[in-house]
């Protein structure tokens, strides 16, 4: 967890302030010609492109436990937990190591914002396909999973009618949430990839701009519509904040 915190602390200071267009100087003067400029944009890119691997397994994990109920907690626990919980890290560590030193610079557009890019087009290219192909196959995979999930949640609820059912019917609805979330991210992608492509640079970078908001929404979205889904929960976690009245 502290490493974690740092590796974000890192990303928020050398990343961040330069879509707001502040410490221009430092960015396009100081910053860029050190090595760390490269690796803190590598990984913002990789960790974009981990955001949607999180709902899938989330989705997944639902399905699991709705359709094979008996084999849950064995499957679930053990390495092959480990495995679910840590496969983005295995997959992106070596996109990471492989373009960490990469060098980038820092450009303004018209309206005072920092933009980076990669002084390689070539690297650039690759990495913002990966992205976007990478999440391309991540929806098809939630579009079959979510399908799946949705069928087995209508049979249960024939099936079951007591409170367990009702919860696992309103967690699943977060394998949803999660989808409205990588397909935002993946339009996103598809039209900053085309602008770039009939060189509307603005566009592209207007769409590098709302990725801090994207990544919020991965986080918080689904977190908190399940307070929205589900009564009881949505009861308790009033209870725990003092705030039952409302």
């Amino acid at each position: 967890m502290f490493k974690k915190s740092i590796v974000k602390i890192k990303e928020y200071i050398t990343f961040r302030p330069a879509q707001l267009g502040v410490f221009r100087r430092f960015y396009i003067d100081i910053f860029s010609k050190y090595k760390i400029s490269g690796i803190s944009c590598t990984y913002s890119l990789c960790y974009v492109i981990a955001l949607p691997f999180a709902g899938l397994t989330v989705t997944f994990n639902r399905y699991f436990a709705i359709k094979f109920p008996s084999k849950y907690q064995y499957f679930w626990s053990g390495w092959r937990l480990v495995i679910l919980t840590i496969y983005p890290v295995l997959l992106l560590s070596p996109i990471f190591f492989y373009y960490f030193q990469s060098k980038v610079v820092y450009i303004q557009d018209d309206i005072g914002r920092l933009t980076f890019i990669y002084i390689d087009n070539d690297t650039s290219k690759a990495l913002w396909d990966i992205s976007t192909y990478t999440h391309c196959a991540v929806m098809v995979i939630y579009i079959i999973l979510n399908f799946l999930l949705i069928k087995e949640c209508r049979n249960e609820s024939k099936k079951m009618s007591d409170r367990k059912s009702k919860l696992n019917i309103s967690v699943a609805k977060i394998g949803i949430v999660y989808f409205v979330c990588c397909a935002s991210v993946t339009a996103m992608e598809v039209i900053s990839k085309t602008a770039s492509s009939l060189r509307i640079y603005s566009v592209s970078n207007d769409i590098v701009s709302i990725y801090p908001f994207i990544e919020t929404l991965f986080v918080f979205a689904p977190l908190y519509s399940l307070l929205y889904l589900d009564k009881d929960i949505r009861l308790q976690f009033l209870l725990f904040i003092k705030m039952e009245n409302f």
